[in-house]
């Protein structure tokens, strides 16, 4: 802290002045008086000194995300490419699993709420939930898959961001939000040729100046449309048909709402005058999608299809009175209980996947919703069933494969799951593990229902940089191989009941501290895995 301030009268009398000799009373007379020596003067503790204590610049690379944000669903994308892209906390992976690449969006400063990609064009569109400075609104940004290059930055579509969607041909964007009051909205901006991949940076924000009025920023605030939204609850999720612009799904956890916007499209099947027709499903929504124009099935024409959380694929079509109906409902798991929910419903090449909670597997549909194949049990290499939140189809030059997110934040990959109908169950192999999976497991592990997994504490080896221990609020500890991307060894404190708030090596790495949140301190010796610690890096002895 800065020291007080001088007395006026100090700072009034030069300091190198010797100071006045106060007076003496009586019974001081005679008596020898010492002269004070001159005062040091004080060092001026408001000059800069910025440059004396300037902190070098540096910069950080993100080299890898372990896990992804699995409360998000609907946000695994495949790009065309042979990569797919998911939302990890404020970043957006671009992971290619042939190689075990990943690159990353890092445009956004707070938690990445939906993901959209155009295949088309190579674009994604990312949204944040909320702003991270208080006063400010969350924003959407636009930018290309191969360099992460953003190309235009879109706000107001609330104080709440939810999901949003590309049109089927890139010209407008759909972003959900809600506003002050938490009522919803669909926003809609139409979107310039800065979708061409090609166009340099100089080419975008000309575009953007011409699409937008002059305004050569790239942060567009106003969007073309707001639609309100009859919903009672938050957004779940936001889907725009295929083939027609003018089309849209919005559904909530109770809710459907499907959206129609005849101004988007000159066809005459369209409904006349802005529409929204809000439907409720008394067992509640998980998932929807939008099939395609028009898929006849049984006795009417399918449009969407519906997961609810009970285990039911409702399909969806327009009644003769130009509503929306029911037309039929399938039952991907009868009696399995309020646990098993349809998580998801993918679009492939070969036709639909539909998935969900552990109990009940993957389902293959036609393109016309024909069943090929009925609840395949999906297991993990360890022969543990895998709980599926979303899916992606890539295509390679050694076949097709599924990449399947998993409820724990990992990422599995299933090859050619449509030439596997005859096996007993699908064996999907880990390509990012999550946070606590791949290791080998502790005896007394605890149930992985009352893990949570937030990590808590890091500490680098000494002498071995890649190998990281971690600390979670479950009180366990893990060694994570950052070379390889894996945790290699979980242990788990003595006796803990609470979780973990540090961790410390020792400076040989023989031994591993622990501190616990009940004020214990653990040491946790290293030299019973030898084998993961020996290398060229040195060992744990």
């Amino acid at each position: 802290p800065p020291p007080p301030p001088l007395p006026p009268s100090s700072l009034e009398r030069p300091i190198d002045t010797p100071r006045a000799k106060p007076r003496r009373g009586p019974m001081f007379r005679g008596a020898a008086e010492r002269e004070e020596p001159p005062r040091t003067p004080r060092c001026d503790w408001r000059q800069d000194n910025s440059a004396a204590a300037s902190v070098p610049r540096s910069h950080l690379e993100l080299e890898w995300s372990y896990g992804l944000s699995i409360s998000i669903g609907g946000s695994l994308f495949e790009t065309g490419d042979g990569e797919v892209v998911f939302p990890a906390a404020a970043a957006v992976v671009v992971f290619r699993p042939s190689s075990r690449t990943q690159r990353f969006f890092c445009g956004h400063d707070a938690a990445v709420t939906s993901l959209a990609v155009h295949r088309a064009s190579g674009c994604a569109m990312s949204v944040q939930r909320f702003a991270r400075k208080p006063g400010d609104l969350p924003h959407c940004c636009v930018w290309r898959i191969c360099d992460q290059q953003e190309l235009v930055r879109l706000s107001g579509f609330g104080q709440e961001g939810g999901f949003a969607a590309f049109s089927s041909s890139g010209s407008h964007a759909y972003i959900a939000g809600a506003d002050d009051a938490g009522a919803w909205q669909l926003s809609l901006w139409q979107l310039p040729s800065i979708l061409d991949g090609a166009m340099s940076r100089e080419s975008i924000l000309s575009s953007v100046s011409r699409a937008f009025g002059g305004n050569c920023h790239v942060e567009v605030q106003e969007p073309l449309h707001k639609i309100p939204l009859a919903l009672r609850e938050g957004v779940r999720g936001l889907q725009v048909h295929p083939e027609k612009s003018s089309l849209v799904l919005v559904h909530g956890k109770q809710t459907l709402t499907f959206v129609s916007i005849p101004s988007l499209e000159s066809d005459a099947d369209v409904r006349q005058g802005l529409g929204r027709e809000t439907l409720d499903l008394p067992s509640g929504v998980s998932c929807a999608r939008f099939i395609s124009c028009g898929v006849a099935y049984g006795a009417g024409v399918v449009y969407a299809a519906v997961g609810t959380v009970d285990g039911r694929l409702i399909l969806f079509g327009e009644s003769d009175s130009g509503g929306w109906r029911a037309v039929s409902s399938l039952w991907i798991a009868p009696h399995s209980g309020p646990g098993c929910s349809v998580e998801f419903i993918r679009p492939t090449p070969l036709g639909f996947v539909v998935g969900g909670s552990a109990s009940f597997g993957l389902t293959f549909y036609g393109h016309s919703m024909e069943t090929l194949c009925e609840r395949l049990p999906l297991t993990r290499e360890d022969g543990n069933l895998a709980d599926v939140v979303d899916a992606a189809y890539i295509e390679s030059g050694d076949g097709g494969a599924l990449l399947l997110a998993t409820s724990d934040g990992g990422l599995l990959r299933v090859a050619e799951p449509f030439k596997s109908f005859e096996d007993e169950c699908l064996v999907a192999v880990s390509v990012v593990d999550s946070h606590g999976v791949g290791c080998p497991p502790s005896a007394d592990e605890p149930a992985a229902a009352d893990v949570d997994c937030a990590i808590l504490a890091l500490a680098a080896h000494p002498s071995m940089p890649t190998r990281v221990a971690v600390g979670d609020a479950a009180g366990r500890v893990f060694i994570y191989d950052t070379g390889n991307h894996r945790a290699v060894q979980m242990a788990t404190p003595y006796k803990c009941e609470t979780s973990l708030c540090c961790l410390c090596y020792a400076p040989s790495g023989v031994f591993l501290l622990a501190g616990l949140a009940d004020g214990t301190l653990e040491v946790i010796s290293t030299l019973e895995w030898s084998d993961i610690f020996a290398g060229a890096g040195g060992s744990a002895g």
